[in-house]
């Protein structure tokens, strides 16, 4: 028998390119979790099943102004609500529903004044959105973006409002940068507690400041300002499952540690000042902490990255 012969038969593929009809007609009848997997066959059914599918939809209010930056600009569909014709509410609503119905990742940009429901997988709000006062929202991920100031004397963040979100899992990504005239924005989602149903917290820290600047500003920057509020953050949220992403970006020095000190090493000491924090500030007993910290993770950015992958890393960090 020769070799051809003994090979195994090939399994035959459906060229998309001959009977684009027959894709058509699978993708117009395809339940989402298959128009999921279908995006992954070719660069062309990808094209086509986008078209129903929208990888990430972005919502843009009235007054909000559009800053996206993208390496694949294909994967995300810009709506800007000003567009819309005035004085037709009936008809805004209807378009507002078709749009998120067929999107796994919608952003909300600027001024939202829309009471209609939201139902999807993911919903981003950024530091410039401000939602509807009505309307029902449910997501499996909300994600909250917040820019926070770099220095020593850093305000505190504002009174966080709570918003109606159903929500499994509640991400809060702050990234730290460096300016004079940088304040941080509003909290928009998360008040002094987790909402019910929430079964997992992530808070992300990224790290704008340059070489140069952090050599600068030194340990003040995250000791007296943004170290605190982040121990406080995560005090909101505990007891329950919480991961922090970002021990990687804090500087060991805070706790007289030298540069270069494993992660695991400064994840131990920040889950001590945690405690410190909550027994001597607030008057927690010590099982009270030991609850609180049994839930905590403490992750570096690689870790993370390692666990969720590479582009659910993005779309959770990157606004």
């Amino acid at each position: 028998m020769t070799e051809q012969q003994s090979s195994k038969p090939r399994t035959a593929v459906l060229d998309h390119a001959a009977y684009p009809h027959i894709f058509t007609a699978i993708i117009n009848i395809a339940p989402t979790t298959a128009l999921l997997a279908l995006r992954t066959t070719s660069r062309t059914i990808r094209w086509r099943v986008d078209r129903v599918l929208v990888d990430n939809l972005v919502l843009v209010g009235r007054d909000g102004r559009l800053a996206v930056g993208t390496r694949r600009p294909a994967d995300r569909h810009t709506v800007k609500l000003a567009e819309m014709a005035p004085g037709q509410p009936a008809a805004g609503a209807t378009y507002w529903l078709s749009l998120v119905s067929t999107a796994r990742v919608v952003d909300l940009r600027g001024d939202l004044q829309l009471a209609s429901p939201i139902n999807v997988n993911t919903l981003r709000l950024h530091p410039d959105a401000r939602y509807p006062e009505a309307g029902e929202w449910t997501c499996h991920t909300l994600v909250t973006f917040v820019h926070c100031a770099a220095w020593a004397t850093v305000p505190r963040w504002p009174a966080l409002r709570p918003v109606r979100v159903n929500a499994k899992r509640m991400v809060l990504t702050i990234t730290i940068k460096h300016g004079r005239g940088l304040r941080p924005h509003q909290i928009l989602h998360q008040g002094d507690h987790v909402p019910p149903g929430v079964e997992e917290v992530v808070v992300i820290i990224k790290d704008d400041v340059t070489r140069v600047e952090r050599h600068q500003c030194a340990v003040g920057i995250y000791k007296t300002g943004i170290l605190l509020d982040i121990i406080r953050q995560l005090l909101y949220f505990l007891p329950g499952k919480v991961v922090f992403v970002g021990v990687d970006v804090l500087d060991p020095r805070i706790f007289g540690l030298p540069m270069g000190t494993p992660c695991p090493l400064l994840a131990g000491n920040i889950r001590r000042a945690i405690g410190d924090y909550a027994t001597v500030v607030l008057g927690w007993s010590h099982d009270q902490v030991d609850t609180a910290l049994a839930g905590l993770e403490m992750l570096s950015h690689h870790e993370y990255r390692a666990r969720v992958g590479l582009q659910e890393y993005e779309m959770l960090s990157k606004p």
